[in-house]
């Protein structure tokens, strides 16, 4: 059941489909939001940069969430009609309303186009787009003394239910800082150190339910959120990293005994190096499943 402020949705005939990739109607509720502010300082003449990770200095924004239906009616004249009613009431809001669905409740707001489609009889296509201001990463933080597997400040991944599945630009050397120099008579050119390693982790998170999962995905949240630079090793390599992007979840698959979904997480470091490989999708002893990650979400589509 979806309501908003207090109202079904299927009093505007309002019925919930999928999100492209997903089994389920809604996404964005699993995604860490961005932080807000400067991040850090890049000192000119120096590789890298200064991160600001002190506790005042971490301030995080808001989320989209996305809603994916149909407005169903018996004909295309009462389909058109529900959707003005949906939409006068959705113009009426002045603050925050509250989005209730089977993932949890959200304090929320629409500040983005209301997309709908007609598609036969009467049916019309609806995408709704949610935006949540004010984000609590409620979650316990997590201590560990992991040092040896994959882990986030000694926090294993298994504890999390994650699998690597992927890793971008964390073989890459990071291109020179901006030039600063002018030369007349020919090409300019000045020597600049590195500017800051960033790199990207996808990885797959398994549970035996959505709210195990939810749990998981927040514990997440709060290890990234932590004040000071985290010491990640999520191929072989330890290195001291923070999150500024937040984190982006998709693919997300619920059955009656199980919940899965694909996360980014986008990380900033000065640390290269050459990582061990590690395969894909891995199982509880780290054991090569499938060598894709599609495979799986073909299984459960």
């Amino acid at each position: 059941m979806y309501t908003i402020n207090n109202i079904a949705f299927e009093t505007y005939g309002i019925t919930s489909g999928r999100i492209d990739g997903s089994n389920i109607a809604l996404s964005g509720q699993l995604d860490m939001p961005a932080r807000l502010g400067k991040t850090f300082h890049d000192w000119t003449g120096e590789e890298g940069v200064e991160p600001y990770v002190l506790a005042s200095e971490i301030r995080h924004g808001g989320r989209d969430l996305v809603f994916s239906g149909y407005v169903v009616a018996t004909t295309k004249e009462l389909a058109y009609t529900r959707l003005a009613e949906f939409y006068d009431a959705v113009k009426a809001y002045d603050d925050l309303v509250t989005l209730a669905t089977p993932y949890g409740s959200f304090e929320v707001y629409i500040n983005d186009q209301i997309e709908a489609e007609h598609l036969q009889l009467g049916w019309l296509s609806i995408r709704i787009t949610f935006r949540e201001p004010v984000i609590n990463f409620g979650a316990n933080l997590l201590s560990g003394t992991e040092s040896a597997a994959y882990h986030i400040d000694g926090v294993s991944l298994k504890v999390l239910g994650a699998f690597v599945t992927r890793l971008n630009d964390n073989l890459s050397l990071p291109k020179p800082k901006a030039q600063n120099v002018t030369f007349y008579q020919t090409e300019s050119y000045q020597i600049t150190p590195a500017s800051a390693h960033e790199f990207e982790a996808v990885l797959v998170f398994y549970a035996d339910s959505y709210a195990q999962l939810a749990q998981h995905m927040q514990q997440l949240h709060k290890l990234l959120a932590a004040p000071g630079m985290r010491l990640i090793n999520i191929d072989g390599i330890p290195r001291e990293c923070f999150n500024i992007k937040g984190v982006e979840v998709r693919n997300i698959k619920v059955a009656s005994d199980f919940a899965m979904c694909e996360v980014t997480v986008p990380l900033m470091s000065k640390q290269t190096g050459k990582p061990l490989e590690t395969g894909y999708l891995l199982d509880n002893e780290y054991n090569n499943i499938v060598t894709n990650l599609y495979e799986l979400i073909k299984i459960y589509a």
